[in-house]
């Protein structure tokens, strides 16, 4: 079941936003949309092959998909991510919970195949680097760095709380200990730390 809802008077009169499970059967009619994006649904999907086929289904020929992702991985080119650190802990420890789980966190690498494999055309993959802070030298690096940290507090805790307690049977208050340790060193600048931000395109063959 769908629900609807206006979030302000701003909103275009020819908007409508809609509240559904994208992993149950869909309520839309073949040859809806246009275009389809999928965000951030790393770790929230156990039937990937299912929701893209909804994904096709539901496009008209010539439609267009698109799924964006940050990956949950951490990159370092130098020596300044210890492996005591808190941030290389929790991520160890993310690693090995999730797995528990069956579900895909990082998706990228099998992004091409799925799209292909349900019948969308002419994938086309990007990755673009995702610094945590503003210690890249480059501008355009820099400023992707500051907005990268700056959404990291409610990140970090999307991806960890649910996973640490419910699965890993970790207290809520260790989790939030260790959270912090690690937005306190992605914010030092200290660890040349990065990410990559991954988009996947393909489109219904008309």
């Amino acid at each position: 079941m769908s629900s609807s809802f206006q979030l302000d008077l701003r909103t275009p009169s020819n908007v409508q936003f809609l509240v559904e499970d994208a992993s149950q059967e869909w309520t839309f009619p073949e040859s809806s949309f246009d275009f389809i994006h999928i965000r951030g649904l790393g770790g929230s999907i156990l039937d990937w092959l299912s929701l893209l086929k909804q994904c096709y289904k539901a496009l008209r020929p010539g439609g267009q998909i698109e799924v964006s992702e940050c990956r949950n991985h951490f990159c370092c080119d130098d020596d300044s991510y210890p492996v005591d650190s808190h941030t290389s802990k929790w991520s160890i420890e993310h690693g090995r919970i999730a797995r528990q789980t069956g579900l895909v966190f990082d998706i990228f690498p099998y992004l091409d195949g799925w799209i292909r494999g349900v019948g969308f055309t002419g994938v086309e993959n990007v990755e673009e680097v995702a610094p945590f802070g503003t210690w890249p030298k480059d501008k355009k690096l820099k400023l992707r760095g500051l907005y990268n940290l700056a959404q990291l507090d409610r990140a970090l805790d999307s991806f960890t709380v649910a996973l640490f307690t419910q699965v890993g049977g970790w207290k809520l208050e260790d989790v939030q200990t260790t959270l912090t340790a690690v937005k306190n060193e992605l914010k030092s600048n200290k660890m040349h730390l990065y990410t990559h931000y991954s988009f996947a395109v393909g489109r219904k063959p008309r």
